[in-house]
């Protein structure tokens, strides 16, 4: 992970793409990662998270597993297919067997 040009006194800023339906966690993810020097991009379901992947190609991706419609497995299999993009799943299952 590239540090934030804040801190490396470069023009070129990471770009983090958050994918997640619940704007009660995109909404300071997306503050936090912004307050901290990265650009922050917003999809709030699977196909458009994926086509904002496929375009904008982010430095990195946060995906929520759990979303109605393409869930966060089949978005990471369908971007994986055509990109190395590093990928954070995001979770609240609670249980290792979920």
């Amino acid at each position: 992970m590239h540090p934030p040009a804040s801190m490396t006194g470069s023009m070129d800023t990471m770009h983090i793409l958050l994918i997640d339906d619940d704007a009660r966690l995109t909404t300071p993810l997306r503050a936090s990662f912004e307050r901290a020097g990265y650009t922050c991009t917003v999809a709030n379901d699977g196909h458009t998270g994926l086509s904002k992947a496929l375009v904008e190609n982010p430095d990195v991706v946060v995906l929520d597993v759990m979303m109605p419609g393409l869930d966060g497995w089949k978005v990471c299999e369908m971007l994986r297919a055509h990109s190395p993009v590093p990928i954070i799943m995001l979770t609240a299952l609670d249980d290792s067997t979920d």
